[in-house]
């Protein structure tokens, strides 16, 4: 290592045969489960302790790694770095992540994010309607860099299920109909192999009869198509037809999607289809009643059928995990499940909890108060962030005030943030099936452009239902800090620098800047220092799913110069 390289160098671990750190200053990690024979990281992570060579106050700093990942993931790649007090929102994170929209579609694109916080939040920004006379998006996909959304249920049915792309500062650009059948949404996104696809579904309760909801639905579209197809985008406005998945069921809706080892499956109907190529889909696994949410977590592609247990499947045989509020009076819709801090969560309806999958076992985490349903997940620099009807209330969950495994009610009220509430109470006490059509349903979150991102639709998705006001629109918000960079990062071995330098983060990929926070902030207002260790390969995402060495700790910002020498300097290690 030349002497420019170990300028401000607080921590070196090569992490070929141990975890020593090789920058003379001593912090040395412990080592958890890595396997340096094989390279191997499996829910295995350094742990640094905590010293004050590590706390960087307001000052730059620098973080470098090598890492490798695969292709055909079963997992969520997760945590680089992290050095991150929970309770306090006080640290950094630097991570892998993909995007993963409303129901949890998990595709296998990998965003670098990387964020520092001193307990921040700015306020939820209006980023406009996509489609003007529509009270429905859902789906927040992010792919190729550019966020885009799906619509619902316009009363100009040429409206329905387009899929728009943001331009920035409230501004939508159409990116066509997802086919020319009578169906009225674009509900499931995902990005896959290097693509975008996209799925229809009829959403609208009122346009159909959904068994629960009354006997005396509004078919106010007429009769429509049950064949929900699948896209591939190919550019401008232009999809292409992949399929019908699935067959004409009672509820004709393809709700999630996901790319698990290298496949491409959808939750349609009631069961679980892997697509084949070409227009073909096939049968991985027939429920009795239509599957919701999907997710990919520890080697394994997770599914939740409504009124029912959870299943995973592993590539050859379906398992079932049971039902986390053992019955399905208790829990009988799972509409959201995400991975942090390296276990599966998953939100309930009808009683509004929040439950983890640990050691094998369902375990109950919390209820969040005035709410029958969790909707929708995200996680954002370092925190869980919670999405509920029937006001489309935004919570954080904070998980530290509930050491004894319950978050009931009077913690909810005091963590939670007000400012959150999309819906002026109070929602119109009528009974079911007519009170559903005044909600504000948080459709889906997603992280982009350093930002999390929020789609609002109304109960039902009819727009005879409920107003075009806040329900159709798109809002952000930042917590703390962050920068993204929002194309798939690829596969094999990279270089990833992240740095903080004054009011800048920056995101390096070989040796080049790939993204710069364009707005400067205050960096006195951003003091990261906290008692917590460093941890690399694990942190508030998930365990690191690939391999991680060379990595370089500075308490300096290093410049472009510097970034690339250091990538030169490691290219032969590369293997």
């Amino acid at each position: 290592m030349s002497d420019k390289q170990n300028d401000g160098l607080v921590g070196y671990w090569k992490l070929e045969k141990d975890c020593r750190d090789y920058s003379g200053k001593d912090n040395h990690g412990v080592n958890h489960g890595v396997n340096f024979k094989t390279g191997e990281w499996k829910k295995s992570y350094v742990e640094v302790p905590a010293n004050d060579s590590l706390n960087f106050g307001t000052g730059d700093f620098s973080i470098s790694a090598l890492i490798s990942t695969k292709k055909d993931m079963t997992d969520v790649v997760g945590d680089i770095m992290s050095k991150y007090d929970s309770e306090k929102r006080k640290g950094f994170n630097l991570n892998i992540n993909a995007s993963a929209p409303g129901y949890s579609s998990q595709g296998n694109d990998k965003h670098v994010q990387f964020g520092i916080d001193n307990g921040t939040m700015s306020e939820w920004q209006d980023c406009g309607r996509p489609m003007a006379d529509c009270n429905f998006v859902t789906a927040l996909t992010v792919f190729n860099g550019e966020l885009y959304v799906g619509t619902s249920d316009s009363p100009k049915e040429q409206n329905w299920c387009h899929v728009m792309r943001y331009r920035g500062k409230g501004k939508w650009e159409d990116c066509g109909r997802l086919g020319k059948l009578k169906i009225t949404t674009a509900v499931a996104m995902v990005a896959h192999d290097g693509n975008l696809y996209a799925a229809t579904s009829n959403y609208g309760w009122s346009n159909w009869e959904a068994p629960g909801w009354g006997n005396n639905p509004r078919r106010d579209h007429g009769e429509l198509d049950t064949q929900c197809h699948v896209f591939r985008y190919k550019g401008g406005k232009k999809w292409e037809d992949i399929g019908w998945a699935g067959s004409a069921a009672s509820e004709p809706r393809i709700w999630g999607m996901a790319s698990y080892k290298g496949k491409l499956y959808v939750a349609a109907d009631g069961g679980v289809y892997e697509y084949e190529g070409g227009t073909q889909w096939k049968n991985s696994y027939q429920f009795t009643r239509v599957t919701a949410s999907m997710s990919v977590y520890d080697g394994k592609l997770y599914v939740h059928p409504h009124v029912g247990p959870v299943w995973t499947y592993d590539g050859k045989e379906w398992e079932n995990i049971g039902n986390p509020y053992l019955t399905s009076e208790n829990c009988n819709q799972i509409h959201c499940m995400t991975v942090y801090r390296g276990e599966l969560y998953v939100g309930t309806w009808p009683l509004g909890k929040i439950a983890v999958h640990r050691e094998g076992k369902w375990v109950d985490c919390c209820q969040i108060p005035f709410t029958p349903e969790i909707y929708s997940f995200a996680v954002y620099n370092g925190k869980l962030y919670i999405a509920t009807i029937p006001y489309g209330d935004i919570f954080r969950y904070e998980e530290w005030a509930n050491q004894k495994g319950k978050g009931y009610y009077e913690e909810w009220q005091k963590l939670s943030f007000a400012n959150g509430t999309f819906l002026k109470r109070p929602v119109p006490q009528d009974p079911l099936p007519n009170a559903w059509r005044h909600w504000t349903r948080p459709t889906s979150m997603t992280v982009y452009d350093g930002k999390l991102y929020l789609s609002l639709g109304s109960g039902s998705s009819n727009i005879k239902d409920a107003p075009c006001d806040q329900r159709g629109k798109v809002f952000c918000m930042e917590a703390g800090k962050n920068v993204s960079y929002d194309k798939d990062l690829g596969i094999g071995w990279q270089h990833i620098a992240a740095v903080k330098e004054g009011g800048k983060l920056k995101l390096f990929v070989d040796g080049k800047l790939v993204k710069e926070s364009l707005v400067s902030f205050k960096a006195k207002d951003y003091d990261i220092s906290n008692n917590e260790p460093l941890k690399i390969g694990f942190g508030q995402l998930n365990y690191f799913a690939g391999k991680i060495k060379e990595v370089r700790l500075y308490n300096k910002a290093i410049g472009s110069g510097e970034v690339k020498n250091i990538f030169n300097g490691i290219t032969a290690l590369r293997t």
